[in-house]
């Protein structure tokens, strides 16, 4: 990843977080009364809201493009492998994170199927490791983390034969 893409990773992470704040109110339900998938950050058709904001707001507007580019380079690039640095996977958990964050949102934003496809490759890759190296509680958290958004954001689409 580019240098200065990689810098804003931490400020898209938190701008999202902070747009389904506004998107949404708390409201805990019974399991049997839960929300449709997607539930995790931005219910099913919040997109709507945002799409709003982002033709009124340029910052959004940016932020935007920004993870449309960066989903868009993401498909070229080959799948995520498990490469151990002394302790930990971490480097990889957080790259999971944000590939699967950034294509569900493309995904969810656009309806081109290209993206939750290749979220999902991410997704099956990632599943196949032979594992998340549970010695490192952060790097199990961060590919749990990386894998729930997926699953939620990409619920409908994710067939049962894979």
């Amino acid at each position: 990843m580019r240098k200065s893409q990689h810098n804003i990773k931490p400020f898209l992470i938190c701008l999202m977080i902070s747009l389904s704040t506004v998107c949404q109110s708390v409201e805990i339900l019974p399991t049997d009364k839960l929300h449709e998938h997607p539930r995790l950050f931005l219910l099913k058709n919040e997109e709507i809201q945002i799409k709003k904001k982002i033709e009124t707001e340029k910052i959004l507007s940016d932020v935007h493009q920004l993870i449309l580019t960066e989903s868009n380079r993401i498909i070229s690039l080959p799948v995520l492998t498990r490469n151990q640095v002394g302790r930990r996977i971490l480097h990889t958990s957080r790259e999971a994170i944000s590939r699967i964050l950034y294509l569900s949102y493309t995904f969810r934003m656009t309806g081109e199927p290209k993206f939750a496809d290749r979220a999902q490759k991410e997704m099956l890759n990632l599943a196949a490791f032979e594992d998340w190296n549970p010695t490192h509680f952060l790097d199990v958290a961060e590919m749990t983390m990386a894998m729930s958004i997926g699953y939620d954001w990409l619920y409908n689409e994710i067939s049962p034969e894979k």
